[in-house]
């Protein structure tokens, strides 16, 4: 199957950020003055299905997207500010043993007021 041709672009824009759809597209249209809004959100879609993106929600604002990377938390303040936290060893190994299956995706979000 073919890879649709902005799914590289989106997910350099994306790497090591938090940012909501708004700031991806108009990242992207500075090198792709012909894309639009609703083929950022198709790829956008797709990326986070195939579980290369993740999205982040955040209170009162847009849904910020990442590039899936290690297994990490969030700390999202009400200001929409968004902190990577590593999770211990300990507690992943704790958080494995719980389930009998593979733990195929993790999302741990503290929203702090």
């Amino acid at each position: 199957m073919k890879k649709p041709f902005y799914h590289d672009a989106i997910l350099a824009t994306c790497q090591h950020k938090h940012l909501s759809v708004d700031e991806i597209f108009f990242s992207l249209k500075k090198e792709h003055p012909q894309i639009g809004i609703a083929t950022v959100y198709r790829n956008i879609k797709t990326l986070t299905e195939q579980w290369k993106l993740i999205k982040v929600p955040v209170w009162n604002s847009w849904d910020r997207y990442e590039v899936a990377c290690e297994d990490h938390a969030h700390i999202i303040n009400a200001h929409g500010e968004i902190h990577d936290v590593t999770i211990p060893e300990d507690l992943l190994k704790q958080l494995h043993s719980l389930v009998e299956g593979k733990i195929e995706k993790l999302e741990l979000n503290f929203y702090v007021s």
